[in-house]
């Protein structure tokens, strides 16, 4: 004959079995839910059609001018955090323009640091943006009028310093 082997939570304990199987159910429920929800989030992120005033193809072609212009309009707006982060994007693009480093994506504050280290005015540039907009970084100085105009010089300075 065949054993089969013995459930033991169903006939001694009906209760706990009904609770359990309820909790899993839920389970199966909340998890086909999630999969859902991040399905339709990653499909209406694709999808999205914003216009960012150019600065996607800007960035593909690696043009740092709408991201400049876009920082002054939100510095006039009072944007500071905004607008230097448009200027950190300006100034990658430039100096990948000029040579000095290789904008990615995917790169950190570290890595432009390492690429640019023989260059002693780059790397005191990133630095100086850095000190402002690197939401980690130690010593960050919450950027204002001052700090944006000072960040807006640098990033003009480095973009007629020739290479």
């Amino acid at each position: 004959t065949f054993l089969a082997p013995r459930p033991i939570l169903i006939p001694e304990h009906p209760a706990a079995a009904t609770v359990v199987f309820v909790g899993l159910a839920a389970l199966l429920v909340a998890l086909i839910a999630h999969i859902v929800w991040t399905l339709r989030m990653a499909r209406q992120a694709e999808w999205r059609r914003d216009d960012d005033g150019g600065v996607a193809a800007a960035m593909r072609r690696g043009d740092p001018t709408p991201f400049r212009a876009r920082a002054v309009e939100h510095a006039a707006a009072g944007r500071f955090d905004e607008a230097v982060r448009d200027l950190y994007a300006a100034l990658l693009l430039t100096l990948d323009r000029r040579g000095a480093l290789r904008y990615a994506p995917h790169k950190a504050l570290l890595d432009y640091r390492i690429e640019t280290s023989r260059d002693a005015a780059v790397t005191g540039t990133l630095d100086l943006f850095a000190g402002t907009y690197h939401p980690g970084s130690f010593g960050r100085r919450p950027p204002d009028r001052a700090h944006f105009d000072e960040l807006l010089a640098a990033l003009d300075r480095a973009g007629e310093t020739p290479r």
